[in-house]
């Protein structure tokens, strides 16, 4: 193995994060990736690793050539030597908490970085280049515009080299047709160099499932990343993508931030983008007469005074047309002719074009070679892509002259590879020559070509638009359907939801309109497009129903209907119900992995409706129907039913659930689900009595929560840590996260999660004394409740109602409210809800003088909250008071002490607060 495969082993073995290793080093992680990537090593990083690893002096010499040259006799000997101490610390979830480098392994390998592309024999633009550094000094923000060919973008690249270090440059190069996903995707990676990793790491371990977040979300993890480093962003031609809805809100985003930040941006364009923070001014001009005539000199050319100053005249000093005039020149023995001739011609290009064309007549390989480059339609091509468009071998002696020539242009790719394009106006030129078949060929050879390498980030993307191009329109339906959610979480959604759009237009046979809407309606869903989703989805079913029936058609009706139950669980969950079991009927029994998925979905809507019994028995089923390789399902069917446990308080049962969960998401790297369960085991935590570690567990998975921007995990979190510090008598630190949680939820339309969030609000309230808050906060969640058709919430409206009129002396209303509580619990199968429902039930009776009652009350509530110290200790306290108006002083004290001592012992500061006075008043 390679040096830096063997260090990453090493680390591996070790259980090390690249930044442990980086840091114990004193280097960045950006040069520390660089070797694990690869790249050769300093002497001084080889003396420091030698050191951290222990080296013995002996085989030091032996290392430091390992590391320089890659070989070493035995370095597998070596690895086992150095680690064959180590013992792997534990991974039980219940005993310790996982940092964030322990979640986010950095193993995962980050592509290199972007690479400019390079500016060959740069010629003056000393002025241009001192007025946009002088741009990116006082607004760190460049716009380059101006007409094709000028000059834009070499003069971008010697810009960002002068004015940044090569590893904070990134670069990234628009084409036709891509939205901004690819764009999006790279710079995840590009932070993953610069130690910004968490949603890097979950895009690059997801290989299906619906995992990733939105492209929303997306955008604002990355601007708040971005804005914490000094870096360099480069958007070249920006034109093609900058009136895309999700650019302008990325690009919006970002504006504002740079003159605050270390964040600088340059952008080239044909025009001047309008937008808010853009400068409007002149647009890049041609290169003046005196540096024209130095690139023409630097390229072994010389003309005199009076044919330099025509052949600028005629150019206006764009570099594109100099550069085609050159190879015109190179090649005619009477240079004054063909200047002549572009004085006199309406289209320069097409003339200089027929010129350099003419010298290829009897060179009918380069002819084809620049056809075939011309074919990737800007989209830069690598050697074996031309040689598998142009079926036939040897093509490098021909690109190397046509990229001497400047008729081709060189790049590197992230990994050292050359690629090849051509100028717009060449390709132009070169594209409208192909015929009709031609095309064809060119296209399809190339989508096979792509959709067969298909390994790296951009080929089936690109697979996909040759395909477009050639008009095959099956390969590029069966491309997306075949792992689209392969596809949506490699960055393309945007891409896709594209090319599925203009699919649309088109004519094709039912079969292959309901693929189309289908995929349309899960890309839409991703993108939170509910309408279009909906829309694509009915359409789906409108073409299904033009088929006659069969397995097939079955399959896809239940797909339809499983994906319309995940658009609709959270703001219709009943409506959901009715689709996904509409989806059951469809597939008549037959035991398949859309009906496991199915039951999934079923079941996870049951929980969030608080139908316990029909939620077991959806999530039993489902893990019957997948196999142990769906794992990301089952994974999720065990974490519902860990939910579900606990919520009828079989708290064992649910750590169990989520226990297994956990090791699930912990083998195939599901980090998002990862959080998830951490989240519950919290709670668990905090059921239990340790407070503390439930709340440093909380915080630390809300602070990774907002570190992936997991938007329905800050609010759940947000609102479980609200909950704990209101127990802790934190009611100020709890109601700015009750409000964080709100406002999110709000933000983003999760209605379910507003009721909760409202009912804890209310319980701070009325904790508070203040009744009328409560009171209001009650009715909008109650009404949010009806609206939702969800009784998940109903037993804690009628408890909160209970507590509200109890205090304001309305005990017939506080009778009612606390029979429904416990009544609604009971029809819930929530025994805990039941329990706290029964110490409510207490108070107001013994309020209202029934101490015998509220005895046999608190004595079942004590029954059910046993394995919450802090219910029981409510019910102790409740009790106690009723025995001490009951003048049973002795006994009401002992029921206070013992709640006392557990409040002491949890840190729940106001009801300590509250058994203290009780106490400390009888005594005197």
């Amino acid at each position: 193995m390679n040096f830096g495969k063997w260090l990453k082993r090493y680390r591996s073995l070790q259980n090390l994060t690249q930044r442990q290793v980086s840091d114990a080093l004193g280097y960045s992680i950006v040069t520390y990736r660089r070797v694990e990537q690869g790249g050769t090593p300093s002497v001084d990083f080889i003396d420091r690793l030698i050191e951290y690893l222990h080296i013995p002096i002996e085989e030091q010499a032996m290392f430091r050539h390992f590391a320089i040259t890659h070989e070493h006799p035995d370095s597998a000997s070596l690895l086992l030597r150095l680690t064959q101490a180590m013992e792997l610390p534990s991974a039980d979830p219940s005993t310790s908490a996982t940092t964030h480098d322990d979640v986010l392994d950095n193993s995962v390998t980050t592509p290199n970085l972007p690479v400019p592309p390079p500016a060959l024999d740069f010629i003056g633009r000393q002025e241009e280049l001192d007025f946009y550094k002088h741009e990116l000094t006082t607004s760190h923000l460049a716009v380059i515009t101006g007409m094709t060919g000028v000059g834009k973008t070499t003069l971008a690249t010697m810009l960002a080299q002068q004015c940044a270090p090569a590893d904070s440059i990134f670069w990234h190069q628009f084409y036709p047709n891509t939205g901004i996903n690819d764009l999006l995707w790279r710079l995840m990676a590009f932070l993953a160099w610069h130690g910004e990793d968490a949603l890097w790491q979950q895009h690059a371990v997801i290989q299906s499932g619906r995992s990733a977040p939105p492209i929303e979300v997306q955008i604002d993890y990355l601007v708040q990343c971005l804005q914490k480093h000094k870096l360099l962003l480069c958007f070249d031609d920006m034109h093609y993508v900058d009136t895309n809805n999700h650019f302008l809100q990325f690009i919006n985003r970002l504006l504002p931030i740079l003159s605050t930040t270390g964040l600088s941006l340059i952008v080239t364009a044909q025009r001047m983008p309008t937008l808010p923070h853009m400068t409007v001014h002149q647009a890049l001009n041609g290169l003046s007469r005196v540096d024209a005539q130095a690139l023409l000199q630097a390229r072994n050319l010389a003309l005199p005074t009076n044919l330099m100053s025509k052949l600028h005249q005629v150019t206006d000093g764009n570099a594109a047309l100099l550069v085609m005039t050159m190879e015109a020149l190179h090649h005619t023995p009477n240079p004054e002719t063909v200047i002549q001739h572009l004085l006199k011609t309406p289209n320069v290009v097409h003339y200089l074009m027929h010129k350099i064309h003419a010298q290829f007549v009897e060179d009918t390989r380069s002819v084809r070679v620049m056809r075939a480059i011309a074919a990737f339609l800007r989209h830069p091509g690598s050697r074996d892509a031309i040689e598998a468009m142009l079926e036939e071998n040897g093509v490098w002696e021909i690109l190397y002259d046509l990229g001497r020539r400047y008729l081709v242009h060189i790049h590197q790719s992230s990994t050292g590879e050359p690629l090849y394009t051509q100028h717009t106006l060449i390709q132009s030129f070169y594209y409208e020559q192909l015929g009709k078949r031609e095309r064809y060929t060119f296209h399809m050879r190339a989508g096979m070509y792509y959709a067969e390498k298909s390994h790296n980030d951009q080929d089936i993307l690109k697979a996909m638009l040759h395909f477009e191009q050639a008009g095959a329109h099956e390969h590029i339906i069966n491309l997306i359907t075949n792992d689209i959610w392969g596809l949506i979480n490699q960055g393309y959604a945007q891409a896709l939801s594209h090319i599925l759009e203009r699919l649309t237009m088109l004519h094709l046979e039912e079969s292959q309109w309901i693929q189309v809407y289908i995929a349309r309606g899960m890309i839409a869903t991703f993108l939170r497009d509910s309408t279009t989703a909906h829309d694509s989805y009915q359409r789906a079913f409108d073409c299904l129903a033009m088929l006659p029936d069969s397995p097939t058609t079955r399959q896809q009706q239940a797909q339809i209907c499983e994906g319309m139950g995940e658009l609709l669980e959270y703001e219709h969950p009943q409506e959901a119900l009715r689709w996904l079991h509409r989806g059951l009927a469809a597939l008549q029994g037959e035991p398949t992995v859309e009906a496991g998925r199915l039951h999934l979905r079923i079941g996870s809507v049951y929980v969030l409706l608080s139908e316990y019994t029909a939620a077991q028995q959806a999530l039993e089923t489902c893990l019957q129907l997948l196999s142990e390789q769906l794992h990301h399902e089952r994974g999720q069917a065990l974490t519902c039913l860990g939910v579900l446990a606990c919520a009828q308080g079989h708290f064992r049962s649910g750590k169990e659930y989520f226990t297994r969960a956990l090791h699930i998401y912990q083998r195939t790297r599901q980090y998002w689900s990862m959080l998830g369960v951490q989240q519950n085991i919290s709670s668990l935590m905090e059921i239990s009595g340790a407070w503390q570690e439930a709340a440093a567990m909380g915080t630390q998975a809300l602070h990774l929560a907002e570190r992936l921007h997991h938007i329905v995990r800050q609010t759940e979190l947000a609102l479980n840590l609200g909950i704990l510090r209101t127990k802790q008598g934190n009611f100020t630190e709890a109601r700015k996260l009750f409000l964080q949680s709100l406002m999110l939820a709000q933000q983003h339309h999760l209605h379910a999660t507003i009721v909760s969030i409202q009912v804890s609000l209310a319980d701070l309230y009325i904790r508070s004394g203040d009744y009328e808050a409560a009171t209001h906060i009650l009715t909008t969640a109650a009404h949010l409740a009806a609206e939702l058709e969800t009784t998940d919430q109903l037993a804690e409206i009628y408890r909160a109602r209970a507590l509200i009129h109890l205090r304001l002396g309305d005990h017939a209303t506080a009778l009612t409210c606390a029979q429904d509580a416990v009544q609604q619990a009971q029809v819930s199968d929530d025994s805990m809800g039941e329990g706290i429902g029964l110490h409510v039930l207490g108070q107001v009776q013994y309020t209202q003088g029934d101490y015998e009652q509220s005895y046999t009350t608190f004595t079942r509530s004590l029954m059910l909250v046993q394995e919450d110290p802090y219910e029981s200790a409510q019910t102790q306290t409740q009790w106690g008071i009723a025995l001490l108006a009951d003048s049973a002083t002795t006994e009401g004290r002992e029921r206070l002490k013992e709640a006392h001592t557990t409040f002491r012992s949890l840190g729940a500061i106001h009801d300590l607060a509250q058994t203290n006075r009780l106490l400390t008043s009888q005594e005197s």
